[in-house]
C-alpha cells in the first residue's frame, strides 16, 4: 500500500496536516501556519465594585462573546458555534482616556469562579474558549427564554459546549508584555452624563471606546496545535509595549446596549459569582436592567482577532510515519537489488 502513495503522500498522511477529525469546531476552522482572523460579537454586565458611581480601578466587566465568522485567509460564517466567557478587571487609568484591563482579581468574578471544571490556568485567565455543536442557541439574537441572567448565560456556554483554550496574561518573559486597553469615550461620558454623576446605562449604539489586546494562550485543549508568538498588536501606551502576541485583537469598538432586545437578561449581575449583590448603577432610575431603562448597564463590543497555529504531529503520527519511511526504504532496497 505505502509504495502506491509515493514518498509526498505517504509523508503527508504520517504527519496529519490537517486538523485531525476529532478536532473541535474551532481547531476545524484554523488553515495551518498562516495568521487566521475572526470577528467576534459581544454582551457584559458592567459592576461598579467600590459603589462609587464611577468606572475606575477595580471595577469589572463580565461577559460571553459570540464568534461570528472567519475573514481571514478564508471567509466561513459561524452558526452560533463558538462562544467565549471572560471576566476583565481596570487596572488603571494609565494616561487620560486610556484604561488598562487585567484579569479579574474579584473572588467570585474571577474566570476560573464563573466556569466550573475550569483547567488550572493561573490566575491570569481572562478568556475561555467554547465550540458547540449544530444546534446550540443563537445567544445574541434569540437566547432560550431560561437565561434570565448573565449567570445563566455562562452556565449555558459551559454546560452546552467544549472548552477549547483559555487566554490571557502570561509569566514567561515573552509574555510580559500582554495586555487589554481601552481607549476613547469611555473616560467621558455614560448616557451623555459626565463620568462621575452616575455609572449609567449606555445609551444605544453610542460609542464609548476603543480597545485592543495581546494576550497569551494558558490552556489549550488540542496539543496537536500549537499556536507561535508571531501576530503583531499595537498598545496605544506605545514601546516596549507594542510587540508580537498568540492572540492580538484588534479594530475593538464598544457601545451601548439600552436598544437591544435581551439587554434586561445579559446585563443583569443578579446571583453572578458568589460575592454579590453587585451594584451595577447609581444613576438613572436605580430599578432592575431592563430594555430602554435607564438604570441597565450593559455593554456591546465586536473587534477582530488573530492567532498562527501550527499543526504538529501526535505521537502516533509520528509512529506512522516511521513505518511509512521504513517500507519506503525497504522498497527502493527492492527495486536496486
Amino acid at each position: 500500500m505505502l509504495r502506491k502513495l509515493g514518498i509526498g503522500a505517504a509523508v503527508a498522511v504520517a504527519l496529519g496536516l490537517s486538523p485531525a477529525a476529532q478536532g473541535s469546531f474551532f481547531t476545524n476552522s484554523l488553515v495551518n501556519n498562516v495568521l487566521n482572523v475572526y470577528e467576534d460579537n459581544s454582551r457584559e454586565a458592567v459592576i461598579d465594585i467600590n459603589k462609587d458611581g464611577v468606572l475606575g480601578t477595580g471595577d469589572v466587566l463580565i461577559g460571553f462573546l459570540r464568534l461570528d465568522n472567519k475573514t481571514s485567509p478564508n471567509s466561513t460564517a459561524f452558526n452560533n458555534n463558538l462562544y467565549a466567557i471572560s471576566a476583565f478587571e481596570v487596572g488603571a487609568q494609565v494616561i487620560p482616556g486610556v484604561f488598562s484591563w487585567k484579569p479579574s482579581t474579584v473572588a467570585g468574578l474571577r474566570l476560573q469562579d464563573l466556569i466550573s471544571g475550569l483547567p488550572a490556568a493561573g490566575n491570569g485567565g481572562a478568556v475561555a474558549l467554547f465550540s458547540a455543536n449544530p444546534g446550540i442557541a443563537d445567544l445574541i439574537v434569540a437566547p432560550p427564554a431560561t437565561l434570565l441572567t448573565m449567570q445563566d448565560y455562562l452556565n449555558y456556554i459551559n454546560a452546552n459546549m467544549f472548552l477549547d483554550a483559555v487566554a490571557g496574561f502570561g509569566t514567561a518573559p515573552k509574555d510580559v508584555t500582554d495586555y487589554i486597553t481601552t481607549q476613547g469615550q469611555i473616560a467621558a461620558t455614560f448616557n451623555n452624563v459626565p463620568l462621575g454623576s452616575g455609572l449609567n446605562v449606555l445609551v444605544g449604539t453610542q460609542g464609548i471606546a476603543n480597545y485592543s489586546a495581546g494576550l497569551s494562550i494558558l490552556y489549550n485543549a488540542t496539543p496537536s496545535i500549537t499556536y507561535l508568538d508571531v501576530v503583531p498588536g499595537s498598545n496605544p501606551l506605545g514601546n516596549p509595549f507594542t510587540d508580537v502576541f498568540q492572540i492580538a485583537v484588534s479594530g475593538g469598538a464598544a457601545t451601548g446596549g439600552s436598544d437591544d432586545l435581551f439587554v434586561a437578561n445579559w446585563a443583569d449581575a443578579t446571583g453572578l459569582g458568589s460575592g454579590g449583590p453587585w451594584q451595577q448603577c447609581t444613576g438613572g432610575s436605580g430599578t432592575a436592567p431592563a430594555a430602554n431603562n435607564p438604570g441597565a448597564c450593559g455593554v456591546r463590543d465586536n473587534a477582530d482577532f488573530g492567532v498562527h497555529p501550527v499543526f504538529v504531529p501526535e505521537p502516533a503520527s509520528l509512529a506512522l510515519m516511521g513505518v511509512g519511511l521504513l517500507g519506503l526504504a525497504a522498497a527502493r532496497r527492492r527495486r536496486s537489488s
